[in-house]
């Protein structure tokens, strides 16, 4: 990644931070602390574009072709391949009209990540591969709790959780999942 693109990342990340507290609570100094970022991140990401541009684009040529291996459709792909909900089909079920129950709806992880978090932890925790990135969330939401998603995180992806990018994702999975 380019010095220009990692500082675009970077204050894109600061942004999101600074919308999220907004979101939660009304903050002056979080306000005033956007507003800066955004007039910096829109002069850098022109002065980005325009050492790129040696002419001008045409509106159609403009806009970005489609990614292959999007989030959208690798999430969309992984929701066809797994069922919503784990079924217990251990109980007696006495009434040939009942329907097996689902015990516990699978975690959707994936909904706890932005974007920019899914960008940022595919990029650096899963060498940019999403599918790994979706089918690691998948894997922690069909657990019981965190403890098992934390080994699953040490053990099966060998994250280093003393690296900051990996305890931030720990973290995020922690906040969304039960115990």
């Amino acid at each position: 990644m380019t010095n220009d693109v990692a500082a675009l990342v970077r204050l894109n990340v600061e942004m999101e931070g600074l919308l999220r507290v907004l979101d939660e609570r009304e903050h002056p100094e979080a306000l005033e602390a956007l507003v800066r970022k955004a007039r910096e991140y829109e002069a850098k990401v022109e002065a980005f574009a325009d050492g790129r541009r040696a002419t001008p684009l045409k509106e159609a040529e403009a806009v970005a072709p489609e990614m292959e291996d999007s989030f959208e459709a690798v999430a969309e792909e992984a929701a066809a391949e797994e069922p919503t909900a784990v079924i217990d089909e251990s109980t007696d079920n006495k009434d040939n009209n009942a329907q097996p129950c689902a015990t516990r709806p699978r975690m959707e992880l994936a909904k706890a990540f932005s974007l920019n978090d899914r960008f940022r932890y595919t990029s650096e925790l899963f060498e940019g591969n999403t599918r790994a990135f979706h089918e690691a969330l998948d894997a922690m939401g069909a657990m019981p709790d965190f403890a098992a998603a934390l080994e699953y995180m040490r053990g099966t992806l060998g994250l280093d959780l003393t690296d900051a990018v990996a305890k931030e994702f720990a973290d995020r999975v922690a906040a969304n999942m039960p115990g």
